[in-house]
């Protein structure tokens, strides 16, 4: 079976990284998710930040199964902001073959207005018609809901598959603390607050720059340069995040989504810190820890072990007819061509 994935690890189609490391992240629990649902597939993976060339469309539109994973793509006004890159042409958009696409983990790009008619078309013509999308968060399969997508499953990140009951409550008192910032999203006061705060709270800061310009950025604060011995900065290599969780005992309070899942996953315990609609929408559907960036006091309580944020909630059964469903279809499409075969 010939599965195509635009895939958001990669910044080019060859396969250099992307630089927002939460893409490597999403992709390490995407490819747990293909070793379960679609064993032995063959997987063909293109960049979802660069646009296609003619021979990959081509393959394309001769795969058995087209999948887009993780991240957040799709938005109201694909001819205005269109972070899914297929074409640059503008009849594409307009009259855009029928690729047959199947979500897995996407989300809204930001909080928007409804999709208008181009857009409601657009994804009408390449989105699959009848297997399931997975999506994030209720407000992604919301807006989906206006483009007439008739099958819909609000599973949430595939980050946070494994997550099911983890208690998010901080009980450990540690004395080192796993921090992130986001350089595209800055609000250097309020940011600069925290700074102070964990350096109140914890003996040792470790920074971890998700995002290529995050180091940039955080040495620009007060806070940061007037305490920089106690600050280690990672280098922006994802190994770099593994190695340290592996390795010491800490808290993660952050900015950078995705450096949380993964610490919840190795069992730190985490708060995320709200800055647009991507966190903000998982926490409302699943009870994610997350809090404003700039609640300060919701913060410390936190810290002080209170109040619980209580255990995550996932949407098991949604999770579960996803992959029910593609796992069905991969076994009939391998029974499609053993009998072609055979009458060959």
């Amino acid at each position: 079976m010939r599965v195509f994935v635009f895939d958001p690890s990669r910044s080019k189609h060859e396969g250099m990284p992307s630089i927002n490391l939460g893409d490597l992240i999403i992709r390490r629990s995407i490819d747990q998710v293909f070793a379960e649902v679609l064993p032995g597939a063959d997987i063909i993976n293109a960049s979802s930040h660069q646009l296609l060339h003619s021979d990959l469309l081509q393959q394309v539109m001769r795969a058995d199964l087209v999948l887009v994973a993780g991240t957040n793509l799709l938005s109201s006004h694909v001819l205005d902001y269109n972070q899914w890159k297929v074409s640059s042409n503008f009849p594409f958009y307009t009259n855009p073959p029928q690729l047959n696409a199947v979500l897995l983990g996407v989300g809204w790009w930001q909080y928007q207005d409804a999709p208008d008619s181009i857009t409601r078309n657009y994804y009408n013509k390449i989105l699959h018609p009848s297997l399931p999308h997975s999506v994030r968060d209720s407000y992604t399969a919301h807006n989906l809901g206006f483009c007439d997508i008739p099958f819909v499953l609000n599973t949430s990140c595939p980050t946070l598959w494994k997550l099911d009951g983890y208690d998010t409550t901080r009980r450990r008192n540690n004395r080192k603390c796993l921090f992130c910032l986001t350089d595209y999203n800055r609000q250097s006061e309020v940011d600069n607050s925290l700074v102070k705060l964990l350096l109140e709270s914890y003996d040792t800061l470790f920074f971890f720059p998700q995002g290529s310009e995050d180091l940039m950025y955080v040495a620009t604060l007060p806070a940061f340069r007037q305490a920089r011995e106690r600050i280690v900065p990672l280098p922006h290599a994802i190994k770099a995040i593994y190695q340290l969780l592996e390795q010491e005992a800490l808290d993660y309070i952050g900015t950078r989504l995705h450096a949380g899942a993964l610490c919840l996953e190795y069992g730190v315990p985490s708060l995320i810190l709200g800055i647009d609609n991507r966190s903000q929408e998982i926490a409302r559907d699943i009870n994610l820890p997350v809090v404003p960036r700039g609640d300060i006091w919701a913060i410390r309580q936190w810290l002080e072990g209170g109040p619980p944020h209580g255990p995550i909630r996932l949407p098991n059964a949604e999770i579960a007819r996803w992959k029910e469903h593609i796992a069905a279809y991969a076994v009939h499409i391998e029974k499609l061509k053993e009998r072609n075969n055979r009458l060959q």
